[in-house]
């Protein structure tokens, strides 16, 4: 059995630099982005994770909703015992008031890390005796995370960002850390700039299927087209950037219409990604990314048509909620060739 165990997403009293403890502070946009990041990361990796267990506070709940929803996991658990350390008198203080008003470091009402580590080691074994053996994430936050994995590897492990992983396995009823405090790899999903022009025509020449090798490209209308594009809102050329690299992309069209009450309807293009990237949730991520804002555009249907003819394709697309049966499609080339 497998027990992932992770710092929800970032909210701004983290940005701030404020000690949330038990305040019940939401996740902000970037946090967000962190779940689904996170949760694009394990939905790709070798582990099969079939129930979540979170603390009670937004935004551990919430990072486990969204990291549930991409993995398909509807076992979901909420624990009071893997709830934040109590800061007493410093919960919600910035460090400058903290240092201003308790420059000794005495903190009244806070939680011993006795305590703390306690409670927390009862939730994860609670946890893993009650579903073993299946393999388990665990939404935490800093200071609980922090209780239980210092005394697994007697040691200080630092500082734990937004979203880091500690992973362990239980076996014999007894907790063992295969590693701990490891960053998941950070996919970002966003519209596509300007500058995007240069690694998004390498994606298409190197890594799409297409007939542009055959005539020179101009950089310039590139970037000029892209910057046309972009304020439209029934035009959007996602990208998905990993560590700050732009390695996949995929398009999403939404047109007008008169039927079907006068909703519009969308298409899906050009879904690519760089080789060294591929099966590593980026196309995934940015076919879910495309699905939510077809549906925010409330268009009835998304056609995607493929010359991929292989199984493993094909069944991607269909794990991404499209079908085959409904309908047949045609296509006509005009002025190239296929």
């Amino acid at each position: 059995m497998k027990i992932c165990i992770m710092r929800h997403g970032e909210t701004d009293w983290n940005v701030q630099g404020r000690w949330q403890g038990r305040e019940d502070i939401p996740l902000n946009e970037n946090g967000r982005q962190q779940a689904r990041s996170a949760g694009f990361a394990l939905k790709n990796g070798a582990i099969k994770w079939d129930a979540i267990f979170t603390s009670p506070l937004k935004r551990a709940k919430e990072t486990g909703k969204i990291i549930a929803e991409i993995l398909g996991i509807t076992e979901i658990y909420e624990n009071e015992d893997l709830t934040e350390r109590e800061f007493g008198v410093v919960a919600g203080m910035l460090p400058a008031e903290r240092e201003a008003h308790f420059a000794a470091g005495n903190y009244e009402g806070m939680e011993s890390w006795e305590d703390l580590h306690d409670r927390v080691h009862g939730a994860v074994l609670n946890s893993a005796n009650k579903l073993f053996p299946k393999n388990i994430l665990i939404i935490s936050h800093g200071g609980a995370i922090k209780s239980i994995m210092n005394k697994l590897i007697n040691e200080e492990i630092g500082f734990l960002k937004n979203t880091c992983t500690s992973l362990l396995s239980f076996e014999n009823k007894k907790l063992e850390v295969v590693f701990h405090n490891r960053p998941l790899e950070n996919i970002t999903i966003r519209k596509a700039k300007p500058d995007d022009a240069e690694v998004l025509m390498d994606l298409y020449l190197n890594h799409l299927k297409s007939d542009l090798s055959e005539t020179p490209q101009d950089m310039h209308l590139w970037r000029e087209k892209i910057a046309r594009l972009e304020p439209d809102p029934m035009y959007h050329l996602f990208v998905s950037e990993v560590n700050g690299r732009v390695v996949s992309s995929v398009t999403l069209v939404a047109i007008e219409n008169l039927t079907r009450n006068l909703r519009p309807y969308a298409l899906i293009e050009n879904v690519v990604t760089h080789a060294d990237f591929r099966n590593k949730g980026h196309a995934a991520a940015l076919m879910q990314q495309a699905v939510q804002t077809a549906t925010a555009l409330n268009c009835y249907k998304i056609i995607l048509l493929t010359s991929a003819k292989e199984d493993s394709t094909l069944r991607f697309y269909e794990n991404c909620g499209f079908n085959r049966d409904d309908k047949t499609g045609f296509i006509k080339w005009i002025g190239v060739t296929p």
